[in-house]
């Protein structure tokens, strides 16, 4: 039984992708001595989006994936992190911004069977000024989602109910809550101290933007693009393109007045207030509103931009990222795709593994020629690739 079991929530665009990079390689190193964390899918790239070593689990407990959880297949999920850990450290660390979203009575179930293997459980969750939070998932909601409306009030309001949502859950946890600043720089130093970890291991690790905001030109360009093809796979796959050829480019200038944001947050709080009484949720309110000019955990500048732009270099730009947008463009119209939205929106006839849906869900795993069930054994499950089933219960079952 381990002394502590900590659970990483995120939350959504506070860096969990940088941390659970960097714990890979920690991990890897085995220069942690008071914390296991254990790798199910080896990352040799350190600047992959990521989920996390809890993401099964975390996706367990998803309404959008499971309509209706088992505590079984919970406690499989988790069997998987416990047979990977290293037992000879007291305490254990299951990371994933997934577990943000879960509903209450799927976190408490979670939480129960954690208690079974720990003394204690405890939950580390990082809070970003409101402000910068907004924006930060504006760009991942434009980038991910293909949305294209503008960055205003509409947009404000969703989010703030999203966020209350979100901190209603967390707040309403029993076990003790460590609420922590982001930080652009120090995020990882921060984490290990939570953990009683030397802060100095974080020395070795790069910082890094791992999944970055959009710059001005990309996110004008994206906005187009989404508002004619509402596809979130095609938005993804241009953004992603544009984040790896340029992995430093500094984010779009927010020009929006603070005020106008936090005035809708601040009235959406008020109509909720009854949902966010808990000292946790009060402490993480404080520093969402509070934050806003502090040096050491206000993320204003994203990253490093240039002295100066002039327009001849500005239509370079816009027109390298435009033709690599039309190149995802052509892909996403050629039969094969044809075929995988097809397949996507096929009804499953039975709740197994298929690798007929499989292979044409995946074409690259088709033209490599490669067996479906061993594909999917070996690293397809682990990269969430899934068969034409949209619930994580109807996974391969390997029994």
């Amino acid at each position: 039984m381990y002394n502590k079991i900590y659970l990483h929530v995120g939350m959504p665009k506070t860096g969990s992708t940088y941390l659970q990079n960097a714990l890979d390689l920690l991990s890897h190193q085995s220069v942690m001595i008071h914390t296991s964390y254990p790798v199910l899918d080896q990352n040799e790239d350190f600047g992959r989006i990521q989920s996390g070593n809890g993401q099964f689990v975390a996706a367990q407990l998803s309404v959008n994936n499971v309509s209706d959880v088992a505590a079984e297949t919970v406690s499989q999920r988790l069997r998987d992190i416990l047979d990977a850990a290293d037992n000879s450290k007291p305490n254990l660390l299951i990371s994933s911004e997934l577990f943000s979203w879960a509903p209450p009575q799927r976190m408490a179930c979670l939480l129960e069977i954690l208690g079974s293997h720990a003394r204690s459980v405890e939950i580390l969750v990082f809070v970003r000024p409101f402000e910068r939070l907004c924006r930060a998932s504006y760009h991942q909601k434009v980038k991910r989602r293909s949305y294209s409306g503008e960055y205003d009030e509409t947009f404000f309001e969703i989010f703030s109910k999203q966020l209350v949502a979100q901190l209603s859950v967390i707040g309403g946890i029993p076990n003790i809550v460590h609420v922590l600043d982001y930080r652009q720089s120090g995020l990882l130093g921060a984490l290990l101290s939570a953990l009683g970890e030397d802060p100095r291991l974080a020395e070795a690790i790069p910082e890094q933007v791992v999944n970055r905001s959009l710059t001005g030109p990309e996110l004008q360009i994206l906005r187009g693009v989404n508002s004619v093809f509402r596809d979130d796979g095609l938005a993804t796959r241009i953004s992603n393109r544009w984040i790896r050829s340029n992995p430093d480019a500094a984010s779009d200038e927010d020009s929006v007045d603070r005020a106008r944001v936090l005035d809708v947050f601040r009235r959406v709080l008020a109509e909720n207030a009854g949902r966010l009484e808990s000292p946790t949720c009060q402490e993480m309110l404080r520093r969402l509103i509070s934050n806003v000019g502090n040096p050491a955990v206000d993320d204003t500048v994203a990253g490093p931009r240039p002295a100066g732009n002039t327009v001849e270099a500005a239509c370079v730009e816009s027109a390298e990222l435009l033709r690599m947008a039309l190149e995802e463009i052509a892909k996403s119209v050629n039969p094969d795709q044809s075929i995988d939205r097809y397949t996507r929106s096929l009804t499953p006839t039975r709740e197994t593994f298929d690798p007929v849906h499989y292979l044409l869900l995946n074409r690259d795993v088709l033209a490599a020629g490669i067996d479906p069930v061993q594909h999917y054994r070996r690293s397809g499950h682990l990269e969430g690739r899934f068969t034409a089933f949209e619930a994580v219960s109807a996974q391969f079952d390997e029994n």
